[in-house]
């Protein structure tokens, strides 16, 4: 008998795979987790089938399974793309509630920030981010995504760290450490402090500069976007780019300072030096869109907005 339910596991959905059947007809956005008897072997023209309609797909062993959602064991993991699934939802009645209710609290989050790459020649791409507030989290196929996404074991919006006047907080939806301390709900967080998630994924904020707010993200582990970015500038105010060290970006060999910084909902940036977008001249600061690129006397970067 087919399924009427419908379970969120962070951005899981668990089903039972039904023997010579071919699920069609439920709507989802989210990775499936489609679980399959200990002995079942492989079926080729359902599978075939699964193909057509099913969004990215796990089959894990359901004796695993059901000693705990961690300790599953992947059997096979095939790579497809679809709205379309069906089947028989499996789990308890007591650890699906938790689960429900941990998705709504994840959906309660939100930090309404812009993405930005800078792609800067001899020094490396960075992340941008604009705005107040900051979700760090996985990455995921619903619309809206974690502001920091990492490919790490951790939840989609596992925590936040947000600027208040001119002190940082991290309030910790899910188990998190700052500078070593378990953080149960929100503190404040400093330059030089370590964010630990998961155990094993840990990131560095500081504020390398006195005259701004906005911090960096590094990664001191290996957990990273699934992009190419050398690391993370949360821009609250204005970012420095140039030769000194408490500049948020370190360009050892550009002449000047150049400064990003947000008005009237456009990113734009300014310095001392003559600058050119996209070879006009900057009279005094100019607007930053996507594919913009500045130049000036040995430096020159490229702006490109995020989806």
């Amino acid at each position: 008998m087919l399924c009427s339910g419908l379970v969120v596991a962070r951005s899981f959905f668990c089903f039972r795979r039904q023997p010579g059947k071919s699920p069609q007809n439920v709507k989802t956005t989210s990775r499936i987790v489609f679980l399959a008897d200990k002995d079942e072997q492989s079926q080729p023209g359902i599978d075939s089938a699964l193909s057509q309609q099913c969004p990215t797909i796990s089959f894990f062993c359901l004796s695993d399974f059901e000693r705990g959602p961690m300790s599953a064991t992947l059997e096979n993991d095939s790579q497809y793309r679809t709205n379309l699934f069906y089947g028989e939802t499996l789990t308890t009645e007591g650890w699906a509630e938790e689960l429900v209710q941990e998705s709504r609290e994840e959906q309660s989050v939100s930090s309404q920030c812009r993405k930005f790459m800078l792609w800067i020649d001899g020094v490396g791409g960075w992340q941008l981010c604009t705005g107040s507030s900051f979700v760090i989290g996985a990455p995921s196929l619903e619309k809206e995504s974690a502001d920091i996404a990492l490919l790490a074991n951790v939840s989609r919006q596992h925590a936040l760290l947000s600027c208040e006047g001119e002190e940082w907080r991290l309030t910790a939806h899910h188990p998190t450490h700052v500078a070593g301390k378990l953080i149960e709900s929100d503190t404040a967080i400093r330059s030089g402090d370590q964010i630990c998630m998961a155990e094993r994924v840990r990131l560095g904020f500081r504020i390398p500069s006195v005259l701004s707010t906005a911090a960096v993200i590094d990664f001191e582990s290996d957990h990273r976007p699934s992009y190419s970015v050398d690391g993370i500038i949360l821009l609250t105010d204005h970012c420095l780019l140039g030769p000194r060290r408490d500049h948020h970006i370190f360009c050892n060999d550009w002449p000047d300072l150049v400064v990003l910084f947000e008005q009237d909902g456009e990113l734009r940036c300014r310095s001392n030096s003559t600058l050119h977008a996209d070879g006009e001249v900057i009279r005094d600061s100019a607007p930053l869109s996507h594919g913009t690129v500045i130049t000036g006397e040995d430096l020159r970067f490229r702006v490109e907005q995020m989806d």
